[in-house]
């Protein structure tokens, strides 16, 4: 009978104190296995920046990448826009509210209650890096890269990767799509400074590509360093002898479309 009876008999003969240690145990074992399949969920959205551990969830994020118009030669401008414009007017009030106290305490703060709020990442970011905390500042450029990655669609991440893809932002510099602009150039420095020269020459395209004619991050400044440091010598003649960067792919393989009059990388 006890043997047919399965575990209830079994456990009420151990101990109290192994039952509760068996039982922790399991749970700990079951939050470890639900908390790694989460993590391997969210990494197969990724295309710039793989989440860490120890990274709070985030869910489907807080940003969503549409179309905005379709252009000749295959380009398509894309718009980064928030989900949910009242939870943003909520957070953006709390943010100014805790930069308005000069204190980066009050940053670190608000980042317990809003883990994925882009702005509050950059401005963590510029604050580590002022107090010389450079391993922490790139955690904080790579969170802010990857939370503009979770809005990202399937549409925007090909074309983005063929050359397709241009980003329209407006000037604000709370706008959504200069926020994704500022977390790629500093992603791209952070990598550069760990080594990764590949790495950083790709991030550094791809931010170039998607705002070619105003170059806003100023990427062309580093582009040619950057070249160097990866060993990518025939891109670094392609923009030193061609202006519009047409024959330059981004990624390897096929070229983009043939690029209108004065464009770069497109």
């Amino acid at each position: 009978a006890a043997a047919g009876g399965g575990g209830g008999l079994a456990d009420a003969a151990l101990p109290r104190r192994q039952q509760r240690h068996q039982r922790g145990r399991h749970a700990l074992t079951g939050a470890r296995a639900s908390g790694a399949a989460a993590l391997r969920a969210r990494a197969k959205r990724c295309l710039l920046v793989q989440p860490a551990s120890t990274w709070p969830p985030s869910g489907s994020g807080e940003l969503a990448m549409a179309v905005d118009t379709r252009g000749r030669g295959g380009l398509v401008t894309f718009r980064l826009r928030v989900r949910d414009p009242q939870e943003a007017a909520r957070q953006k009030a709390h943010f100014e509210g805790a930069c308005s106290t000069g204190d980066p305490r009050a940053l670190l703060q608000l980042l317990g209650a809003q883990p994925w709020h882009v702005p509050t990442l950059l401005a963590l970011h510029r604050a580590l890096c002022q107090t010389g905390q450079v391993a922490e500042a790139a955690d904080m450029a790579a969170r802010a890269l990857h939370a503009c990655e979770l809005g990202f669609s399937t549409e925007f991440a090909e074309q983005w990767l063929l050359g397709g893809a241009r980003l329209a932002a407006d000037a604000a510099e709370e706008d959504c799509g200069q926020l994704l602009l500022r977390a790629l150039w500093h992603h791209a420095g952070h990598l550069q400074r760990r080594g990764a020269h590949a790495s950083a020459l790709g991030v550094t395209k791809l931010a170039l590509s998607l705002e070619p004619a105003t170059d806003p991050t100023r990427a062309l400044l580093t582009l040619d360093s950057r070249c160097v440091r990866a060993g990518e010598e025939k891109l670094l003649e392609a923009v030193a002898t061609d202006p519009t960067l047409g024959a330059a792919p981004l990624l390897g393989g096929s070229p983009p479309p043939p690029p209108p009059p004065n464009s770069i990388f497109g």
